[in-house]
């Protein structure tokens, strides 16, 4: 559960013990291949289900047999885990499936869509338990106390510990939100778990009836985790922002060339895990042969997705070099636009009809006044007796990067 955020080191001994899973079932840590990334999803739901239902049955049990709604409505906590498992297990197999005709991109988000229904699960339990804990606050019982309960209820807490770590670091390596998601429900449950065990031993300690107030806080913490959860799978199938790491990386590799001027309007599109599809526009010079710039960039675009994954297509925007009057024009054009305040930068620049027609893209600020603007970047270039053809947009995750 997302609302309690541990620090994403793993301890040695945890980490050897995934390593050791993971040569016994999986024997391979290619999670570049699709087969064995698949394999590293199965084994992170059938743990999940094997320990979560364990978990279930053993705290079901010391509920039931001390009366406490706390514990109950932590062991179903524990149950709705195990569901979320079999549908991250489900989401893995079906995400997998390979393109069709009806779906030429895969069916990746499925993994994101297998996530939103988990949310939606540990949202019920949670609205179960709100009320369950208010009907045990209004008409308190009293607790039957014993410690063999509170033992077995701290070994639940250490192995869920021992989950989370091993989520988070099946989820790190394969890039799985689905995985590092229920990385964050394991952390969430070792406070909740620690939340009722202390509660329980304060109520025998000190005779206080407050078995009714720490169940309403589990209750609480489950509705809370169940929002968080719902906002992080739904935005990717609505349509998440961009990675500002990924498209940095992306632009970075374009620029490694000398025959590369600049970059701008990155966009990527994500559908589904490990399947990225992103566009670029490349400036480059107007006096390379189109034979020698394809392949100068069709060797970038292989790069990118060799080192990370991406598909990538890229579009040829030319700079003025060829024309030592026209280059000189637009450097001095370019100079006097980027001291306009709440312009960000310019591409797309170049000259048209016989050097008469003045064509550019603006970028500004997001809080700028777009009409503005224009208007003031327009007088400018017809102040120089140039004709204008200017698009204004607002400035989006990262702009043009020139050498």
């Amino acid at each position: 559960m997302s609302f309690c955020r541990m620090e994403e080191s793993d301890a040695p001994n945890e980490g050897a013990m995934t390593d050791f899973l993971i040569k016994t079932f999986i024997k391979s840590q290619d999670t570049e291949d699709p087969l064995i990334r698949e394999k590293y999803g199965y084994l992170g739901a059938f743990v999940g289900i094997i320990v979560n239902l364990s978990l279930f049955a053993m705290k079901l049990t010391v509920g039931l047999l001390m009366r406490s709604i706390s514990v109950t409505a932590d062991a179903f906590n524990n149950l709705s885990d195990t569901a979320s498992s079999v549908i991250t297990l489900l989401g893995f197999k079906l995400g997998n499936m390979p393109a069709d005709e009806g779906h030429p991109y895969g069916h990746g988000r499925l993994e994101y869509f297998s996530g939103l229904i988990v949310s939606v699960l540990v949202l019920y339990v949670g609205f179960q338990f709100l009320f369950s804990s208010l009907r045990r606050i209004l008409h308190p019982e009293p607790l039957s106390f014993q410690w063999i309960p509170i033992v077995l209820l701290t070994a639940s807490i250490l192995a869920k510990v021992w989950m989370a770590s091993f989520n988070h670091q099946l989820g790190k390596r394969i890039h799985s939100t689905a995985l590092k998601a229920t990385a964050l429900d394991a952390r969430g449950d070792v406070m909740i778990s620690s939340t009722v065990v202390v509660g329980l031993l304060i109520s025998h300690w000190m005779n206080w009836q407050i078995d009714g107030f720490i169940g309403l806080f589990v209750a609480v913490m489950i509705l809370k985790s169940a929002f968080e959860l719902i906002q992080e799978t739904i935005n990717p199938l609505i349509g998440d922002k961009q990675d500002p790491e990924l498209v940095r990386a992306i632009e970075q590799t374009m620029l490694e060339s000398d025959e590369i001027y600049g970059v701008h309007d990155t966009v990527t599109h994500n559908y589904g895990p490990n399947t990225v599809m992103a566009t670029i526009h490349v400036e480059v010079r107007d006096d390379i042969s189109i034979l020698s710039i394809h392949d100068i960039v069709d060797d970038l675009e292989k790069k990118v997705k060799r080192s990370l994954g991406v598909d990538l297509v890229s579009h040829l925007d030319p700079i003025h070099i060829k024309d030592p009057q026209q280059a000189a024009l637009i450097r001095s054009m370019t100079k006097k636009l980027m001291a306009v305040e709440g312009i960000v930068s310019l591409h797309d620049v170049r000259l048209r009809e016989e050097g008469t027609r003045f064509i550019a893209e603006v970028v500004l600020l997001p809080k700028s006044d777009a009409q503005e603007l224009q208007k003031t970047v327009e007088s400018i270039i017809l102040a120089h007796g140039l004709t204008p053809e200017i698009s204004v947009e607002k400035e989006k995750i990262l702009v043009q990067h020139r050498r």
